[in-house]
């Protein structure tokens, strides 16, 4: 009989009996435990992960570099798109002779046969030709997204350029003394500037046995220098051509400059008379009446619009010049009006009546013409070019110490076989006295003749054969070299915005680092009758000196007469005796009070009105000359690695 599962037993011992379950599942589940490892898995991916952290050196891995090498060249291109734009309009700047092969590249050389003629009648031919260029009108013309614009050119070229001794002689600030020049030219250097008479080399040589420009005029600020008895190796070459071409530049530039200053722009007619043509410059302005047969009408007027509200004088008999205008149309019609008479002045305006009949021809002022303000040298605003240099001599003089400068990146240097030959008696190819020769150095911008300036001891890298200085940039690789530039000129005082902005937006692309300028003496005395001394501009209905119209006394308002205004200090300053001169008392004013002007008598009128505003302007700048693009592939760089070749220049979208 089978036996019976009594329930009441199994509730009766339930807790006993669940108990021994859940003893066993423990004791089951401790077994299990000490015989398997659940993190074994990843205990192994651990120790696998930390075994290749350790054998990685780099931080770099295979997704790291893709990033960076797209950027790299998606900067690349724009970078090459910013180049070529930049270098297109420098492309022409860069001149080579005619009878030597234009070269590319830096690396590119002339050969021996064509350096040999480049010194014994290239290089000087050059200079023929860019004198006869400064000395030759001609018409530019501008195209900025509008129509076109014209600029005049003017030549002879009414600026002095240089002076008896050129560029680096004859100019105050500069290396050489002052011989000839401008008369109004202070006969002293100028203050902050020192005064050289040449180098320890002699002449055209300055310290260290480096060449200098002896040449007078244009020539001089040109850059030209003696005659070489080595013919210039393939270095030199590139050297000397890059120097002729950014003064060439330069020039040019000073030249558009006085374009700029005269060019005429036209203006809206007046409401009362629609058919008037308004012509304005900076100072003056021009409303001429057309009549029948090309006449203008007596009521066309010359008004004196002049930036600082002072006046014009309208003509200089004795110096022979005239307020003239030019206005061109087409290959052959040219009118020039002319205007003499009594200074005019701010504000006021005169009729044609009182300048005679003026007649235009056939110019027909519907259609596009020029219209410009013509100078001569004893009235041009721009008056004198007195000296350019570039590299040690052209850095500003903010530091007063003079960077280390670079070589040409893009310019492999000399080699054993550029080397041959030499000059005797001094520095290899040029005369004169020994390289490294101690003794007066070429002077400079930069006052007291510190070394790196007035007292540079020659060259700081200087090539071979003809000494010349290869260390002349800021920044040289192979974008781009950065090369300092100096000029001083004489220029009136309210032209010299216009000055800045036209060297700001040349195609050297020039930086302006530092401006400095001082007042110019008259070169001659404020004339009377009679040829005395004058008490002033001496306007006809004027009090002595004075201005009409204005109740104000000699000197303008504020001030007494002679005297400075606000300072209470008589006329010539503290220290000295009314109109007098310092260290020399008791000695009477210029001029005698209540004496007739130079008004009154035509004859003078204007003598002396224009210089009292003139000014010796110095800047300094540093120019952005951009290598060739795009650049030649694997051509090396003086002292780093080969150029990459350029990437096609594409636009980044």
């Amino acid at each position: 009989m089978a036996a019976k599962f009594d329930i009441e037993i199994i509730k009766k011992n339930l807790f006993w009996i669940l108990l021994g379950v859940v003893s066993l599942i423990q004791v089951a589940a401790i077994v299990l435990l000490l015989i398997s490892d659940p993190a074994a898995t990843q205990r192994k991916e651990y120790q696998d992960r930390e075994k290749e952290m350790k054998a990685i050196n780099d931080f770099k891995n295979e997704k790291f570099l893709p990033p960076w090498k797209e950027r790299k060249d998606e900067f690349t291109a724009e970078k090459n798109v910013i180049w070529e734009k930049a270098w297109k309009p420098q492309e022409p700047i860069y001149y080579f002779p005619v009878g030597i092969k234009k070269l590319e590249y830096p690396d590119e050389k002339p050969t021996s046969a064509e350096l040999t003629s480049y010194r014994d009648r290239y290089y000087k031919a050059q200079f023929d030709r860019f004198v006869t260029e400064v000395s030759s009108p001609r018409f530019e013309v501008e195209k900025g997204g509008k129509t076109d614009r014209y600029l005049l050119m003017q030549g002879p070229s009414p600026i002095v350029f240089g002076g008896a001794g050129g560029s680096a002689t004859g100019m105050p600030g500069f290396a050489g003394g002052d011989s000839g020049g401008s008369p109004a030219m202070p006969a002293g250097p100028g203050p902050g500037l020192s005064r050289g008479e040449g180098g320890a080399g002699g002449p055209g040589m300055a310290a260290g046995g480096a060449p200098v420009s002896v040449s007078p005029g244009v020539r001089g600020i040109l850059g030209e220098l003696p005659t070489f008895t080595v013919p210039p190796n393939p270095e030199e070459f590139w050297i000397l051509q890059e120097d002729l071409s950014v003064r060439r530049e330069m020039v040019h530039t000073l030249r558009k400059a006085l374009a700029e200053m005269a060019v005429m722009t036209r203006k809206p007619a007046p409401n009362d008379n629609p058919g008037a043509v308004v012509l304005v410059n900076a100072a003056w302005e021009l409303t001429l009446i057309p009549e029948a047969g090309g006449k203008l009408s007596e009521k066309s007027t010359l008004r004196n619009v002049h930036g600082q509200g002072r006046p014009q004088a309208l003509y200089d008999k004795a110096l022979g010049w005239k307020t003239e205008f030019l206005l061109a149309q087409g290959a052959n019609t040219r009118v020039t009006l002319s205007f003499d008479g009594d200074p005019l002045p701010y504000g006021q305006a005169r009729s044609f009546k009182e300048f005679g009949a003026m007649n235009v021809g056939t110019l027909d002022f519907s259609q596009e013409f020029l219209a410009t303000q013509v100078f001569k040298q004893a009235n041009c605003p721009l008056r004198k070019v007195s000296a350019i240099e570039i590299g040690t001599l052209g850095q500003d003089i903010r530091n007063f110490k003079p960077a280390d400068l670079k070589i040409r990146a893009t310019l492999p240097e000399e080699k054993g076989e550029d080397l041959a030959g030499g000059g005797a008696d001094g520095a290899p190819g040029l005369p004169g006295g020994p390289p490294g020769m101690d003794g007066g150095a070429m002077g400079s911008m930069i006052p007291g003749g510190e070394p790196g300036a007035g007292g540079a001891a020659g060259p700081q890298n200087a090539t071979a054969l003809n000494r010349l200085d290869r260390a002349r940039y800021l920044v040289s690789n192979e974008v781009c070299r950065h090369l300092p530039i100096a000029v001083k000129l004489q220029v009136d005082q309210a032209y010299v915005n216009t000055v800045l902005s036209t060297l700001a937006n040349n195609k050297l692309r020039m930086q302006i680092t530092q401006v400095e300028w001082n007042h110019v003496p008259r070169s001659r005395p404020m004339l009377m009758a009679g040829g005395m001394p004058g008490a002033g501009f001496g306007f006809p209905g004027a009090p002595p000196g004075g201005m009409p119209g204005t109740g104000f006394p000699p000197g303008g308002p504020g001030l007494a007469p002679g005297g400075l205004p606000g300072t209470g200090l008589p006329p010539g300053g503290p220290g000295m005796a009314p109109g007098g001169i310092p260290g020399v008392p008791g000695r009477p004013p210029v001029g005698a009070p209540g004496g007739p002007g130079v008004g009154s008598n035509p004859a003078l009128a204007s003598l002396g009105l224009e210089d009292g505003n003139l000014i010796d302007l110095t800047i300094y700048a540093i120019a952005s000359l951009y290598e060739r693009y795009p650049p030649k592939p694997g051509a090396p760089l003086n002292g780093g690695a080969p150029a990459d070749g350029a990437q096609p220049a594409a636009s980044i979208n």
